[in-house]
């Protein structure tokens, strides 16, 4: 699933309504057609379910059934596991006195207005309707930990409450680095008001280590379900397609790693 995804078949004149329905039902769309319209949709057509039409030969309402079968989705989970891990020790990188295991940030994927409930995706701070995908990235592998999709009304304290991050970094006795939105014993924030110059040391090397949870999200932002306002009105398939997205990458991510692990600050 790289940038570019090799189509079924070159673009022609899109068939008239009756025209396409019938094909539909005579070629019975196959399997690898399946997984191709769907990574299509998730790269390229999340906007645009003309070209969907065009390149597949089906009807808009052949798309919007299809796009909502989760099995079509069940796939990502597999080749690009997003899991937590069963020891964190492995996970330990040294900065300088302490030991820190993750680094966690929130993002947002806007999408068009529904309703009802229109109000539980819409934050006045950022002027538009979206979802909130809270990142759990591992300082040392540099690949996703845990995804957590939440309603874009909350703020990235109201999703870590939420996610059950909390919890588990009680349960393992583990820290990590956050930035100044999160309030929690078990995440280390820069320093709102730093008076010296070790304090602004802290607070650029605190930086620096963060950096790698905005460039994974940033990558993710290149599928087009993840990176474009989402046009279509069903708010549980954005959800599925963000999911399947981060998963993508992941995959991506444990195939080739382009990041060398930090050295120790």
């Amino acid at each position: 699933a790289g940038p570019l995804i090799r189509l079924p078949r070159q673009p022609r004149t899109p068939h008239t309504h009756e025209q396409a329905r019938q094909v539909i039902h005579a070629s019975h769309m196959s399997t690898a057609n399946r997984v191709a319209f769907v990574l299509f949709f998730l790269r390229c057509g999340a906007n645009n379910l003309k070209v969907l039409c065009v390149c597949f030969d089906v009807t808009k309402s052949f798309c919007s059934i299809e796009l909502c079968i989760p099995r079509l989705y069940s796939v990502a989970p597999l080749l690009g596991p997003i899991e937590l891990p069963a020891s964190w020790n492995e996970l330990a990188f040294q900065w300088g006195s302490e030991i820190v295991y993750f680094v966690v940030d929130c993002t947002s994927h806007f999408r068009n207005r529904i309703h009802p409930g229109s109000a539980m995706l819409y934050r006045c701070d950022k002027k538009g309707f979206f979802l909130t995908a809270q990142c759990v990235v591992s300082i040392l592998k540099r690949i996703f930990l845990y995804v957590f999709i939440a309603l874009g009304h909350n703020n990235d304290q109201g999703v870590w409450n939420m996610s059950g991050m909390q919890e588990i970094c009680i349960e393992n006795n583990i820290k990590g680095l956050g930035d100044g939105g999160y309030h929690s014993v078990f995440l280390k924030t820069p320093l709102c008001l730093p008076i010296n110059a070790n304090e602004l040391q802290y607070n650029e090397t605190q930086r620096s280590l963060r950096a790698i949870v905005e460039v994974l999200q940033g990558l993710v932002q290149f599928w087009s379900a993840a990176g474009e306002r989402f046009t279509l009105h069903n708010l549980a398939l954005h959800a599925q397609s963000l999911m399947s997205c981060y998963h993508l990458e992941q995959m991506k991510l444990l195939n080739k790693n382009p990041f060398n692990p930090p050295s120790a600050l």
